[in-house]
């Protein structure tokens, strides 16, 4: 569909690779209910916060240190953005890291960040967070597989991946129709229901 922004993706999934890491080494020791509790609360408030306001932009220093990319999809769309590079690499070495500790997808975090500080196109925000999931789940999911955390659930991880590959082919089919708010308030739902299961898993 071309939505991707290879050359920012790359930067921001390169930025996720130390986060990823640590977050995979250090997950074991951290407090997984206080964590749980701390990040299911925020995603359901931002969850929360996008489903009132699909349209929310603050910018962070666009004009600062900002670079501007140009897009246009396999339909003809045309996109122009501007956003600041060093901030949103910055952002996503955090986003590694909980994305590695909590074991939860990054593009629930990243896509709300992009498009509400980033000026990304919902699309574009879409499409790219994840092609930055592919470089930060395969630092994170190599660095399990050294650990040997794998070792007694392989069948059910294949599983899932098999199912996941297969739900995105529909996921990428139904973002063509929808509108970039629209998208918007589907990605508040999930970050509800993610919050929500951090919240009261035991």
């Amino acid at each position: 569909m071309r939505r991707v922004d290879v050359r920012s993706g790359l930067i921001l999934g390169a930025a996720t690779l130390p986060g990823a890491v640590i977050g995979a080494l250090v997950s074991g020791a951290l407090s997984r209910r206080l964590l749980d509790l701390v990040m299911g609360g925020l995603l359901l408030a931002v969850g929360l916060f996008l489903a009132v306001n699909p349209r929310a932009r603050y910018a962070l220093w666009p004009d600062t240190a900002s670079i501007e990319r140009s897009l246009t999809d396999s339909v003809g769309t045309a996109y122009r953005y501007r956003f600041n590079l060093l901030l949103a690499a910055a952002s996503s070495l955090v986003l590694g890291f909980t994305a590695s500790v909590l074991g939860i997808g990054g593009g629930v975090i990243q896509v709300p960040l992009l498009t509400t500080f980033f000026n990304f196109p919902a699309h574009i925000a879409v499409a790219t967070s994840l092609f930055v999931l592919l470089i930060t789940a395969g630092a994170g999911t190599l660095t399990h597989l050294l650990r040997g955390d794998y070792a007694h659930f392989a069948a059910i991880t294949l599983a899932l991946a098999a199912g996941a590959v297969v739900g995105g082919q529909f996921g990428a089919l139904l973002s063509q129709r929808l509108s970039g708010h629209n998208l918007i308030r589907l990605l508040s739902v999930a970050l509800a229901v993610v919050g929500l299961r951090l919240l009261l898993q035991p």
